[in-house]
């Protein structure tokens, strides 16, 4: 949903996953290994791969941060039912 945030998360290796922008991503079936596919760079040759650091799960809170430090929250790349879902249900919380 924010191809920016998770390049920056390795700048010097990963492509921005670009490919699902405006896209509904709820609908991506195996969207973990999609996005592990995703990010090695497209001209990244076949024998560098199996040295390659994709995406894994542990990636998340980097890429969350990265999110929230370059101000993407409000601003996804890509449409998601359950992340609109989220938003609501947080902008109706009560702080007592």
């Amino acid at each position: 949903m924010w191809p920016a945030a998770v390049q920056a998360v390795r700048p010097k290796s990963w492509r921005a996953p670009d490919d699902y922008v405006g896209k509904d991503v709820g609908r991506i079936k195996d969207a973990k290994e999609q996005l592990q596919k995703r990010v090695v760079p497209k001209d990244n040759k076949p024998d560098k791969r199996k040295n390659f650091q994709t995406y894994q799960e542990s990636d998340s809170p980097a890429i969350a941060q990265k999110v929230r430090e370059m101000g993407l929250a409000r601003k996804p790349a890509a449409k998601s039912g359950s992340y609109t879902r989220f938003v609501a249900s947080v902008e109706q919380c009560e702080v007592e």
